[in-house]
């Protein structure tokens, strides 16, 4: 965070106002990569969708993720993110990031049974360290 800060006091000093940088993020959910996988008849590979955070819904059902659009998450003690919008997925999930072996039936199974639809993006408004395990919650 301090290569950030210090980019934000440049960018003040710069135009001689104050500046906020946002971040923002990817989510998808551990149920809505399983449920892409078992449609399009792939392994299930999150990083195929690149995401900065993947979640398990604990007790909830795939895609419940887009739901999410318009609220506020909270993630751990202290990191809050505002869900801003929907992803809608193009041919980047066709190929592995690993091999970049491509897998057209993911991009198919998506945009002919979601809507193009898979996972979420999200603004960072407090941050806060994450770790592996961490609680998240809907904020009301």
């Amino acid at each position: 965070m301090a290569g950030c800060e210090q980019l934000r006091q440049a960018i003040e000093k710069r135009f001689g106002k104050p500046v906020f940088l946002v971040a923002n993020v990817s989510l998808i959910s551990e149920q809505t990569v399983r449920r892409i996988a078992e449609e399009s008849q792939t392994e299930g590979n999150s990083w195929r969708f690149r995401p900065n955070l993947l979640v398990n819904l604990d007790g909830g059902a795939a895609f419940d993720e887009l739901n999410w659009v318009g609220r506020v998450l909270r993630i751990g003690d202290k990191a809050r993110i505002a869900v801003t919008e929907v992803d809608e997925r193009c041919v980047m999930i066709t190929l592995d990031p690993t091999t970049s072996a491509p897998a057209p039936q993911i991009l198919k199974c998506v945009v002919q049974q979601h809507n193009k639809c898979a996972g979420v993006y999200a603004t960072v408004l407090t941050p806060g360290e994450l770790r592996t395990g961490d609680g998240i919650s809907l904020e009301h």
